[in-house]
C-alpha cells in the first residue's frame, strides 16, 4: 500500500513517550483517512529508548520504522536519516516529546494539499504557552533571522514541519557546517525558491522526560548565534546567485569552473557582460554565470548530467503542480502527482501541452502565481503555420537561452571578439 505521509521523529532519551506518540499519529491518521508511517530515530539514546522502538515496530509491523544512530548526531541528522528510510509522499518532521500536538501533523498535511504552498510550518501559538526565558529567546532569534534573510516568517525556527519528500530531501541540504542548522529550515526553504504555508498550532509542555535545552539552553544559544555569519553566506548571498544565474538545482556542491579566454579576449568578454543591461533587452550579467556553468557541464559524465536533469525536472514539476492552475488541473485529472516522478522517464507521464492550449489558457492559467510581471517577456511567431503564436519568458529563461546560444556557438570554432554574420 502506498503511504501518504512519513511523519519524522528523532528521539533523545523519549522512551515514556514514544509510545503515545505513536498511538496519537495513528489515532490522528485513521480518522482522516490518510496512510500513516512514523519513522522513529534513536539520536544515541542512554535509555531503553532503542527497545520500545523495537516494540512498537512488532506491535505496528508496517507503520513503525526505527533507525538507529551509535551516537548523538542532532536533530538535523535525524531529520536526514529518516527523510532516507522515508517511503511516504510526503515527510514531516516532528519532536518526541509531544509538545507538538501529534494531531496537528495531520492539520499540516490537510492545509498543504488545499493551498498554494510548497510546504506547510506550525508556528507554534502563545496560547497556552508558558512564558519564560525560552520563549523569549525564540521571538528574539525569530527577529534576527527575519531582519537577517529579508523574511516576515512568524516562528522562523519551528521544525514542526511537512512537505513532498523530494522537497524536504532538497531543504536538508547544505554545505556548510553548522551547530544547529534546524534553525534555519525554513531559511533554506525560501533560499531555494520554496514557499511557506504558516499554520498557527498548540506548543504544549512536554509531556515526560527533561530537554537537553535545559541545562544547555544559553550554549545552544551561543552556538545558534556563531552560525548565523556561515548561514548569511550560503543562504543569501550565494543562493541569490544560485537561484537567479544558475541552471538548477544539484545534488552536490558544483566544482569551481576555469574561465575560457585569457588576455584581450577576457577583458572584452567581462565588459561585455558588465554592460549587459545597456544592449541586451531584460538581460543581466547573470548570463554569465549561466554560460560558466554550461562550460564546465558539457565535460560531465553521463550519470552527472542525468543527475542534473533529474534534480531540475522534479523542481520544475513540483512549481508547475504548486504554482500553475493549468498544470495542477492536469496532473489530477490525470492522476498525478510531483511524489511520482522519480526517474527521467516518468516524464512521459506529464500531460502534453499543445498550442491551442496554450492560446486558450494563457491568461491566467498559465501563469504562476509567483511570476513577476517586471520581468516577462511577449513573444509572438510570424503564424507560419496559418496562425500566429504567442507566449511569454521571463528573465531567467532569456538569460539561459542567451548563455546556451553563445556555448552553441563556439562548436563551431568561433571565440569571443571574433566577427560574425547572420542571416
Amino acid at each position: 500500500m502506498s503511504i501518504d505521509l512519513s511523519v519524522v521523529a528523532p528521539c533523545l532519551n523519549e522512551e515514556a513517550n514514544l509510545p503515545l506518540l505513536v498511538d496519537r499519529l495513528m489515532a490522528a491518521s485513521a480518522e482522516d483517512g490518510v496512510s500513516l508511517e512514523v519513522v522513529l530515530v534513536d539520536d544515541g539514546s542512554t535509555d531503553g529508548t532503542w527497545g520500545v522502538i523495537q516494540e512498537l515496530e512488532k506491535a505496528h509491523p508496517g507503520v513503525v520504522k526505527g533507525v538507529r544512530h551509535s551516537r548523538n548526531m542532532g536533530i538535523p541528522a535525524g531529520w536526514r536519516s529518516g527523510t532516507d528510510a522515508a517511503s511516504g509522499a510526503y515527510v514531516g518532521f516532528i519532536d518526541s516529546d509531544l509538545q507538538n500536538p501529534p494531531e496537528e501533523m495531520l492539520t499540516l498535511l490537510r492545509r498543504l494539499r488545499e493551498s498554494s504552498y510548497d510546504i506547510a510550518q506550525g508556528t507554534r501559538s502563545s496560547i497556552g504557552r508558558l512564558k519564560d526565558s525560552r520563549l523569549a529567546f525564540s521571538r528574539a532569534l525569530n527577529v534576527i533571522l527575519n531582519t537577517t534573510f529579508g523574511m516576515r516568517a512568524t516562528d522562523n525556527k519551528s521544525g514542526f514541519v511537512v512537505g513532498p519528500r523530494g522537497v524536504m530531501d532538497d531543504i536538508l541540504r547544505h554545505r556548510g557546517s553548522y551547530n544547529h542548522f534546524q534553525t534555519f529550515i525554513a531559511v533554506s526553504a525560501v533560499s531555494k525558491g520554496y514557499s511557506i504555508l504558516e499554520v498557527e498550532t498548540l506548543f504544549q509542555n512536554r509531556n515526560a522526560g527533561e530537554s537537553f535545552l535545559t541545562t544547555r539552553s544559553w550554549a545552544v544559544s551561543r552556538e545558534a548565534f556563531a552560525d548565523l555569519p556561515r548561514a548569511f553566506v550560503e543562504f543569501r548571498v550565494r543562493s541569490h546567485r544560485r537561484r537567479r544565474g544558475a541552471l538548477g538545482p544539484m545534488r552536490n556542491p558544483r566544482q569551481a569552473v576555469r574561465h575560457p579566454y585569457r588576455g584581450w579576449r577576457r577583458v572584452w568578454f567581462e565588459a561585455f557582460f558588465a554592460t549587459m543591461p545597456a544592449h541586451k533587452w531584460l538581460i543581466t550579467r547573470r548570463a554569465r554565470d549561466i554560460y560558466l556553468e554550461l562550460q564546465g557541464s558539457q565535460w560531465w559524465g553521463r550519470d552527472q548530467i542525468a543527475d542534473l536533469q533529474l534534480a531540475k525536472l522534479q523542481r520544475l514539476v513540483q512549481h508547475a503542480y504548486v504554482h500553475v492552475p493549468y498544470y495542477r488541473r492536469a496532473m489530477n485529472e490525470a492522476g498525478l502527482s510531483p511524489h511520482d516522478v522519480r526517474t527521467l522517464d516518468d516524464l512521459r507521464r506529464l500531460p502534453m501541452l499543445t498550442k491551442d492550449d496554450v492560446r486558450r489558457h494563457l491568461h491566467f492559467d498559465l501563469f504562476a502565481d509567483t511570476h513577476r510581471k517586471r520581468d516577462m517577456h511577449r513573444i509572438s511567431t510570424s503564424g507560419s503555420t496559418g496562425e500566429p503564436f504567442t507566449c511569454y519568458a521571463d528573465r531567467h529563461q532569456l538569460e539561459v537561452r542567451f548563455a546556451t546560444t553563445l556555448r552553441a556557438l563556439e562548436w563551431t570554432g568561433w571565440r569571443f571578439g571574433d566577427k560574425q554574420a547572420r542571416l
